[in-house]
């Protein structure tokens, strides 16, 4: 009950003057179009990606979540045009309801307005980064608590985009009314959006990606602002940290012997899901089976 206003978050403007709405995944009770939805899992379970297939507008909008060891969750949006002709569109795509690091799920549950009270959204202008964190640590005593961790979100991929770091404007944007980009925003609902218009060719698509991690130190967020400012090729080693990261599962399930080929590929895919939830209970053995005395001795 609470997808419209948390997670994910797509709306795209299709056409000129006279312009044509679509929401994937909505449950808006506007105009649906001729939809197919598909969902996918990647074989490792490490990956999942949501599509939308607008028959009526012959567009396709999907998005993958996968993971980097390094820098958190990936999110990678692509719009694909389906037609023989070039679209041009305007989009809002990105994540809901982020929550600032130091909001426990006792609070939030409990307390959320209190809760909403101390949130402060900030973004970099010159990186594009997004921080959520709260005002201050909330303790009901007369003590000051200073909040010195954070969420982060930033963007790859998209250059020239306005970016929102919360929801107040999506109303508007759905009406046709230009958006205007967020730089400070106290006491609301975190958010990370991208927002730009754009023509795809024929046949083609374009990709954006999202990154998102939480809990990070000041130093982090400094040194993470520092890498989108001065590094060009940050998205290709986010690229590189999200496949090293696959190849990792795969190496620790490998060593409980998860990697089985049969003929059935189906059986094959559930045996290694089936291995990778109990290495995920129990670990695995390293080093061949080879226990340290030492260590066992005292455990």
């Amino acid at each position: 009950e609470s997808h419209d206003v948390t997670g994910s978050k797509t709306i795209i403007r299709v056409g000129g003057d006279v312009s044509t709405n679509w929401e994937p995944f909505s449950s808006r009770p506007f105009l649906r179009h001729d939809i197919t939805q598909n969902l996918y899992k990647g074989l490792y379970g490490d990956s999942v990606v949501f599509e939308e297939v607008n028959h009526y507008l012959q567009l396709v909008f999907r998005y993958r979540w996968e993971t980097s060891a390094k820098y958190g969750f990936v999110r990678t949006s692509t719009l694909e045009n389906l037609s023989k002709k070039a679209q041009r569109v305007e989009f809002v795509d990105g994540i809901q309801n982020i929550l600032p690091q130091g909001l426990g799920s006792e609070m939030q549950l409990r307390y959320s307005n209190l809760g909403d009270a101390y949130k402060w959204n900030q973004l970099g202008s010159s990186s594009g980064l997004g921080i959520y964190a709260l005002s201050a640590q909330i303790v009901d005593r007369a003590e000051p608590r200073e909040s010195l961790r954070a969420n982060i979100a930033w963007s790859l991929g998209i250059d020239n985009c306005s970016y929102l770091i919360s929801s107040r404007q999506l109303p508007a944007f759905r009406k046709g009314i230009s958006i205007q980009g967020e730089t400070d925003e106290k006491a609301e609902k975190g958010a990370f959006f991208v927002s730009k218009s754009i023509e795809i060719k024929a046949s083609s698509q374009e990709e954006w990606q999202i990154v998102a991690d939480v809990n990070l130190s000041q130093r982090s967020v400094s040194e993470i602002i520092h890498a989108l400012e001065s590094n060009p090729s940050i998205q290709e080693e986010v690229n590189i940290d999200i496949e090293k990261s696959a190849t990792d599962l795969i190496k620790l399930s490998a060593a409980a012997d998860a990697l089985q080929q049969s003929d059935d590929s189906n059986t094959d895919a559930r045996h290694f899901a089936n291995v990778l939830f109990n290495i995920m209970r129990g670990g695995i053995f390293d080093e061949n089976y080879t226990v340290d005395r030492d260590d066992f001795a005292s455990f």
